[in-house]
């Protein structure tokens, strides 16, 4: 934490609240994870903050919020998403891989482009992947490239509401994709009809 310099402080009665508060909310921050959109937040007293009663300072208010879902244990491979160098770079992953409406909901965006000097594709963890899931083939006409279908699904390894990817807009390393195992659907009409 670099240290502030008097004309810098604005409001703050006096230097020594500002360590407090700072550690408040660090603490805060890393002890509350909200999952994928949620909002964690904190109150503190006055006597927490360190700051004196009845000043401007008596109360801390810490809120986080992630626009990712929680990671789950389990990934055994790392997919990177890509656009295939169409033009828009938005990946959308669906609620299941199946050929049935319930499943083609979107349930995430991620950013897909290739080669972008300013930002990296977005990777996610997978847990396992689905070979008889609905054909998606690629868009040349949109200017992606000419991709034949594939049936192939991968079941993001996080929390919250299930997020399948199709191969053709993901990316993992031969030997990762060969280690994962088939995904068991058994329970994914109820998983989707608990969505929001």
């Amino acid at each position: 934490m670099r240290e502030i310099d008097r004309g810098e402080r604005r409001g703050i009665r006096s230097w020594w609240v500002t360590v407090p508060l700072s550690a408040i909310a660090l603490a805060s921050a890393c002890a509350q994870q909200p999952t994928a959109g949620e909002s964690a937040t904190s109150t503190r007293p006055a006597e927490a903050s360190g700051a004196p009663q009845g000043s401007e300072h008596s109360e801390t208010t810490v809120t986080t919020t992630t626009t990712q879902p929680g990671r789950r244990v389990g990934a055994l491979a790392t997919l990177t998403f890509t656009d295939l160098h169409g033009g828009d770079p938005t990946v959308m992953t669906y609620a299941g891989p199946r050929d049935k409406n319930i499943d083609k909901r979107v349930t995430g965006t991620y950013y897909g482009k290739q080669n972008d000097p300013r930002r990296s594709a977005d990777t996610m963890p997978v847990e396992c992947v689905v070979t008889d899931g609905r054909n998606v083939a690629s868009h040349p006409k949109e200017g992606e490239d000419d991709v034949p279908g594939s049936e192939t699904w991968y079941r993001l390894a996080i929390t919250g509401d299930p997020q399948f990817a199709t191969k053709i807009y993901g990316n993992i390393a031969p030997a990762e994709q060969a280690a994962l195992p088939e995904c068991d659907l058994s329970q994914l009409d109820e998983q989707i009809a608990a969505i929001r």
